[in-house]
């Protein structure tokens, strides 16, 4: 399910920006969503919860999330990391109950992750993960896991361990390795 259908990245591969740039931006309504979850969230186990778009551009992205969880439903999301969270934010990541988070970092230095994330600013994402690392810490919780996901691509196959190191500091659950999805 796609929560927003746009990001605010201009990644070169994404379908985002290159094929279906082209479609009306638009957000799912949180009406729509617990519609939909009424419907199916008795029979439904798992929540794939983004496509294309950036998921954390939906204002109501959180209350989606925790709606779902209510209903039993496992959730798991991807961001870029580029929306900036406050504490308030992150505390309502963290008690929406999502189960697993995925944030992609393909580079541990600014100049190589905007070779792909481009208009993305890798002190946001890492500022991003302490603040959801802090505030799981406070409230003792192991939710959201935090995977850490390295597209790799021929530009930035040798910052693959110093991204790996920058993982570990941070202190998420996964750091992990993935190849380029073609359009």
């Amino acid at each position: 399910m796609e929560p927003a259908n746009f990001c605010n990245l201009e990644c070169p591969l994404c379908l985002t920006t290159s094929i279906t740039g082209s479609r009306p931006r638009a957000l799912l309504p949180l009406q729509t969503f617990i519609n939909f979850m009424d419907e199916v969230g008795d029979r439904l186990l798992l929540l794939i919860f983004w496509t294309w778009g950036e998921p954390f551009l939906n204002p109501d992205f959180f209350r989606m999330v925790a709606y779902a969880k209510s209903k039993g439903v496992v959730v798991h999301t991807s961001t870029n990391g580029n929306v900036p969270l406050s504490r308030e934010r992150a505390e309502e990541l963290v008690d929406s109950g999502l189960d697993s988070l995925v944030v992609a970092v393909d580079g541990a230095t600014q100049e190589m992750y905007e070779k792909y994330r481009r208009g993305g600013r890798l002190e946001t994402v890492i500022e991003n993960i302490r603040t959801i690392q802090r505030v799981r810490k406070l409230k003792k919780s192991l939710a959201p896991r935090i995977n850490m996901r390295f597209v790799v691509m021929q530009h930035n196959e040798a910052e693959i361990e110093a991204t790996r190191n920058l993982a570990r500091e941070l202190g998420v659950d996964y750091f992990t390795l993935k190849t380029v999805d073609m359009p």
